[in-house]
């Protein structure tokens, strides 16, 4: 019987990802805030001021729908997979999905980023592998990867934690669905 029963997983930001968001972050603020800032005081040219301004407002306007995106948990509802980001979320009904399954050989740098983060916040947004095609990635922890295959072909990573207790319990949603469906 289908469980009434919303079961939520944090979805932290670990490993190379953490590693990845710390040195962009400290990047970005030396480089794309601290130097600006001290050129707009010491400079007495308005041309510098200006730029220095721009870049700042840049760096911001960048980094800013990153964190928005960023996933911050799974829910396991009665009907479906809910991923909760920052803004927004992604729902897949457990009536549209074929399979699932651990993902423990996924590395972050072998697939093509085609559009999102690569490792900024995690990795987030479509990316294509040799493998398995095109995917969306939801990724945080990559020791934490699990691959969801949707009947329509779409391909879908997350990550999060106790992501092997997550895969058991879609396979067991996707089996009684499928059941459903067929009785």
């Amino acid at each position: 019987m289908i469980s009434d029963k919303n079961i939520e997983y944090r979805v932290p930001l670990r490993g190379i990802a953490a590693m990845i968001t710390v040195s962009v972050s400290m990047l970005l603020l030396c480089v794309g805030v601290a130097m600006p800032v001290y050129y707009m005081f010491v400079s007495d040219n308005d041309t510098a001021v200006v730029s220095c301004a721009v870049i700042v407002f840049l760096v911001v306007i960048l980094t800013f729908p990153v964190i928005l995106f960023l996933p911050r948990k799974i829910v396991l509802s009665e009907k479906e997979l809910i991923l909760k980001r920052v803004v927004g979320r992604v729902c897949l009904p457990y009536s549209d999905m074929s399979e699932t399954c651990s993902n423990d050989y996924y590395k972050p740098f072998r697939d093509i980023r085609i559009f999102g983060s690569g490792g900024f916040f995690g990795f987030i947004g479509l990316f294509s592998s040799r493998d398995i095609g095109r995917y969306r990635a939801y990724i945080c922890d990559c020791s934490e990867v699990f691959s969801i295959k949707m009947k329509d072909g779409n391909r879908y990573m997350f990550s999060c934690e106790r992501s092997e207790e997550v895969v058991l319990s879609l396979e067991r949603k996707i089996k009684e669905y499928s059941q459903a469906s067929v009785g």
